[in-house]
This record gives structure tokens, sequence and C-alpha cells, in this order.
């Protein structure tokens, strides 16, 4: 008789029993995904208590010296739910794609937060929009939550986002110069960004368009315009 799947609760008592005949004297050895047990020489194999670590096929080798017999493997399934790593979101973008991972569970469920979660939170991988209140105290914790399909209590696993500063760009303010005091010379700053970018216009920028403090040369054309528009944008966030 071989060994029967089951599904239980993290923490439980797992007993998995094989029955066997032959001459005597029987030997057995158990197997964990193909490779032997040490101590495990009995027709019962109890694992307590079982955690997810522990979640594999079990089988078991009997022998008598002559001939030897291997049982069907039995699954042992017990439920885990996982939230994902930690994340931080920037407050002007601060929808956040969450990632939760489900086995041998039902009934997912995330809490945590008085924001939505789209398209609800049963789903795995729902978006969460945050509250402005959520957004002004920094942090919030959401959890993911099974109760195993009634088989055990509430299984829960937590997550923790934080709400990093909005970036900001400031160009500078405008600039009046005659053609002879060409280049532009530009001074912007950022907050909380890696760095900036400026764009707009045709011309070059010494030495990079990375620069913040760059020297800008416009082309002909945008003198004889009169005029030409740079914009700083945050990068490296």
């Amino acid at each position: 008789l071989d060994p029967v799947t089951q599904t239980v609760c993290p923490a439980s008592s797992v007993l998995f029993r094989v029955t066997a005949t032959g001459d005597q004297p029987l030997y057995f050895m158990w197997q964990k995904n193909g490779v032997d047990i040490a101590g495990s020489n009995n027709d019962t194999l109890i694992i307590d208590p079982a955690g997810y670590a522990d979640t594999a096929q079990y089988r078991c080798v009997v022998y008598n010296g002559c001939n030897a017999d291997t049982s069907s493997a039995a699954r042992l399934r017990i439920p885990y739910v996982y939230a994902g790593s930690d994340m931080s979101v920037c407050q002007n973008n601060p929808q956040v794609s969450l990632s939760g991972t489900a086995i041998s569970a039902s009934d997912i469920i995330w809490s945590g937060g008085n924001g939505t979660y789209s398209p609800g939170a049963n789903s795995l991988n729902p978006v969460y929009t945050p509250t402005p209140s959520e957004l002004a105290a920094g942090t919030l914790t959401l959890s993911i939550n099974t109760t195993a399909g009634g088989l055990c209590t509430m299984i829960s696993d937590p997550m923790t986002i934080t709400f990093t500063p909005a970036p900001t760009a400031n160009a500078g303010t405008d600039q009046n110069l005659c053609e002879s005091d060409l280049p532009v010379l530009l001074n912007g700053t950022v907050v909380n960004a890696g760095g900036g970018e400026w764009t707009g216009g045709n011309g070059t920028f010494n030495p990079f368009n990375t620069s913040l403090t760059a020297a800008y040369n416009p082309t002909p054309a945008e003198i004889a315009a009169g005029s030409v528009t740079l914009t700083l944008t945050t990068t490296g966030i």
C-alpha cells in the first residue's frame, strides 16, 4: 500500500505510511524528492512539525536483501503565501503593482490600507492606489492572507511600501541675452533625483545635456527666431 498525498497546515504533524509484503526481514528507506532521508528506516515517516521547506514528494524503497521495490510518490502540500519584497515608490507616481504568491491555498485576499485594489483585493497581483493620508504618512504595510480553503487558520505575509518624496526640477529663471553673450550658461537643480536631463532646442550642450550646469549653444535658426525653450527633467529616480 502506497503512501497518500496530504495537504496540512503549517506546524502540523505528518505521518506517511507504506505497507509491504515479502520474505522477511524487510528494510525501509524513505526518500524526499528521490534523495534518501537519513534515519528513515521504518514503514512510517513522521515529519513534526511540518514547514514549507518540507513540501516535496515522498516515497519509500523496500528491500529484503534480494529484491527491492519502490512505492509511488506521495506529495506533501502546505499552504504558503508571500506578499513580495518591500518596495519604495515615488509619491508622484504612487500606484503599487503588487505581486503575491499563493501555493496550496485558496481564498486569497489583500488587507491593510484604505486605498483601492484593482481589479480587486482577491487578485494575486492587483494594483494598489494609496490614499493621500497614506502618502503623507510615508509608509504603509499591506498583507496577503489566505484561509487555505478552511483547512487552517488564516495565514498571512506582510510587505512594507515606502513612499519617497516626489522629485522636482528647476531649470532656473528665464534669460535674456545678446548674441555676443552666448553660449547660454544653464544652472539647473534637482531634488530627490539622481540627476537631470536638458531637452528642447536643436543646438548643443557642453559638456553634455545631462550636466545641470551645461553651456547651451543655440543654432543660427534659434538665434534668428529670437528664443528657444529648454526643459530640465529629473532622471535616476
